[in-house]
């Protein structure tokens, strides 16, 4: 009798996703994905995510934009993107999901700017402090933390990617209207 050789174990994907209450609400994804694939989606908010090990790819923007360890992604609201695991590691990154709102008003709080008219045009971003502010402030939101230890960080990481990283971008009103479009577009395909 033949013995057939033995299949490698499937390694347990997980996700968590949770909303944080005591700190604007903003919500926070920490996953850890082998064969995941995300199907072309968008959020309300915007989306800054650390990557950590492994290694995925964003489709944004119409391109394919790599999301290696120690590196930012930065998704603006509306927009359509999808993401896949590349290679045998795996894909482990933690994210946070700002709204508008929250964003505009530690916006205009902290640099005087509206972010009706700010939007991050880069979708992958290398910035060490940043990175490092957002590790820490992972890092504390596990556990029971000191609320003004964690809006400290919290409004480090956005003052810094708004002074760094924002680009004027078209008017609300247009931006909303083109999303619009798309929405009876993607209705009149689905």
């Amino acid at each position: 009798m033949r013995q057939l050789p033995s299949q490698p174990k499937k390694q347990a994907e997980w996700a968590h996703y949770w909303q944080e209450p005591n700190l604007w609400g903003i919500e926070e994804l920490h996953a850890h994905y082998f064969a995941h694939s995300f199907a072309r989606h968008s959020h309300k908010e915007f989306v800054v995510s650390r990557s950590e090990g492994g290694a995925g790819s964003v489709w944004y923007k119409g391109w394919t934009h790599p999301s290696p360890p120690g590196h930012l992604v930065i998704l603006n609201p509306d927009e359509p993107h999808s993401g896949t695991v590349v290679g045998e590691g795996g894909w482990l990154y933690k994210a946070l999901y700002i709204t508008p709102e929250i964003l505009g008003q530690i916006t205009e709080d902290m640099t005087g700017k509206s972010w009706h008219t700010s939007c991050f045009p880069e979708h992958t971003i290398l910035d060490p402090q940043i990175i490092r502010l957002m590790q820490k402030l992972h890092q504390l939101l596990q556990q029971p933390y000191p609320l003004m230890e964690a809006e400290s960080l919290l409004l480090g990481v956005v003052t810094k990617l708004l002074n760094r990283h924002t680009d004027n971008c078209p008017e609300m009103d247009d931006y909303k209207q083109g999303h619009r479009a798309v929405r009876q577009v993607r209705g009149y395909i689905e």
